[in-house]
């Protein structure tokens, strides 16, 4: 089998029959569709069910009690048996040539990540097809053979979306270096994402520039993520940190990882609407968050005039 998608649901109702026809739809059909229940309280199961019973590739699992988005799709993962693992939320869909073209890529070019384009768009549009422009020199770049993170620039890293639904990974490479997302309520793809990126050997971007997944905005919470937390950012941020200690990766990924960090640390207080909750959590950046994900020794030992430098620089005395 080459392709599992696993499929974390939490109350997916409104929108779960069009998200799976979008991959019983595709061109590509070597592929199983691991949906993980978490526990919900509408129809989503039994929509499952009457998928499941019409397409022997549909897998149902059922979490006893609600755990997130990170667990399942980490037990997801435990019992994928694909070459290659793709997630899709349940309300958002796939470009009917998706899988095709990513597996394809994917063997061709013996890849442990292929990225493809994805977008947020309003629920009435998600079926609009999209397009997305890029120069020769990124398509020569980033499209036309692998590469690993340390040819770009850590500016140019930190601008690679964390989401998980616009890649598909190497099931073995995942394993072989036991990437799991991380139990958060929110940011709990930030580490899985991250550490990936890292650790992959071969990276590579669909040329295609066509919109590949449509994720579908809107403000009823049918995700399967709690509320958000901001802190939940730093405690992904500080589990990379970590990690990057103990695989001795450190010196070769700090200047990466201190502008990946910079940028999330940004979105996770503009994400922040209560600006109380936003206040006392950029408080507790500068009187001790920042300092551990790049301390005052490793500040002195930045360029003054890097980006970096000036950004940790003017988050540490701003102010709401």
């Amino acid at each position: 089998m080459k392709i599992s998608i696993v499929m974390p649901l939490y109350n997916a109702e409104n929108f779960l029959k069009e998200s799976i026809e979008s991959i019983i739809n595709q061109t590509f059909d070597d592929f199983e569709l691991i949906c993980v229940n978490d526990a919900s309280e509408d129809s989503t199961v039994s929509i499952v069910k009457q998928f499941i019973s019409i397409d022997s590739r549909i897998i149902l699992l059922n979490n006893e009690k609600r755990s997130g988005a990170a667990f399942s799709r980490n037990r997801g993962i435990e019992v994928a048996k694909g070459d290659y693992l793709v997630f899709l939320d349940g309300d958002d869909i796939y470009d009917e040539e998706m899988l095709e073209l990513a597996c394809q890529k994917a063997i061709e070019e013996d890849a442990d990540i292929v990225m493809f384009e994805y977008m947020h768009v309003p629920s009435d549009e998600i079926y609009n097809k999209r397009s997305v422009y890029h120069s020769s020199e990124y398509i020569n770049r980033f499209c036309t053979k692998p590469y690993k993170f340390d040819i770009m620039l850590p500016c140019e890293f930190s601008m690679w979306s964390t989401s998980p639904c616009n890649k598909l990974f190497s099931r073995k490479m995942i394993n072989d270096n036991n990437i799991r997302f991380q139990t958060l309520k929110n940011s709990n793809d930030v580490f899985f994402v991250e550490m990936a990126y890292f650790l992959a050997e071969r990276i590579v971007q669909l040329g295609d520039t066509r919109v590949m997944v449509y994720a579908r905005d809107h403000s009823t919470p049918t995700r399967i993520s709690f509320d958000r937390d901001p802190m939940c950012t730093v405690a992904a941020l500080l589990a990379i940190r970590e990690e990057l200690e103990k695989r001795n990766i450190w010196d070769k990924t700090r200047n990466y990882y201190w502008s990946v960090a910079f940028f999330h640390l940004l979105f996770a207080i503009s994400k922040t609407r209560d600006e109380n909750k936003a206040s006392d959590f950029l408080n507790y950046l500068q009187q001790e968050g920042i300092n551990r994900i790049i301390n005052s020794n490793e500040r002195e030992q930045l360029d003054n005039n890097s980006t970096i430098f000036k950004g940790y620089s003017d988050l540490l005395v701003c102010s709401f």
